[in-house]
C-alpha cells in the first residue's frame, strides 16, 4: 500500500450504539502484515479458506476489547463486519474500500441495535 492511499484511509472508526457492548468504541487503523492473526476461528481454515485470500484489504481496524473491523472474501459473513472473540458479529457492509454500514446481526452473537460507523480522519 502506498503512502497516499494509506493517508486517504480513516486513521480511526468510532463505533457506537452496538447491542454488543465491547464493539463499541474507537477502531485504530492497522496495516495487515504477514504475521497479522485471522479475526476468526482458525479451524474455518481447513474449510478452504487461508490466511491469504481470505483478506480482502490489506487495512483494517482494530480497537481496545479486541473487536476488529474487517473485509472478508467469502463465505457467510462475506464483506465488512466487526468480529470479535473469533466470530463475525455484525456483517454485511459489501467489500467497498472502506466500510460504511453494518446492516446485519449474527443470530446468538451479537444483538441490536447495530452499530453505527463515524470515520476519523487526522487533521
Amino acid at each position: 500500500m502506498t503512502m497516499d492511499t494509506q493517508r486517504a484511509l480513516p486513521i480511526a472508526f468510532d463505533v457506537l450504539g452496538a447491542g454488543l457492548g465491547p464493539a463499541n468504541g474507537r477502531y485504530e487503523l492497522l496495516l495487515k502484515a504477514q504475521n497479522t492473526p485471522l479475526p476468526f476461528d482458525r479451524r474455518w481454515l481447513g474449510q478452504g479458506w487461508d490466511e491469504d485470500t481470505t483478506w480482502a484489504h490489506p487495512h483494517f481496524w482494530q480497537n481496545k476489547h479486541g473487536c476488529v473491523l474487517w473485509c472478508h472474501t467469502h463465505g457467510p459473513h462475506a464483506g465488512w463486519g466487526i468480529s470479535y472473540q473469533g466470530h463475525h458479529r455484525y456483517f454485511g457492509g459489501g467489500n467497498a474500500r472502506l466500510p460504511t454500514v453494518l446492516p446485519r446481526t449474527r443470530h446468538g452473537m451479537a444483538t441490536d441495535p447495530l452499530p453505527v460507523l463515524s470515520p476519523v480522519y487526522p487533521d
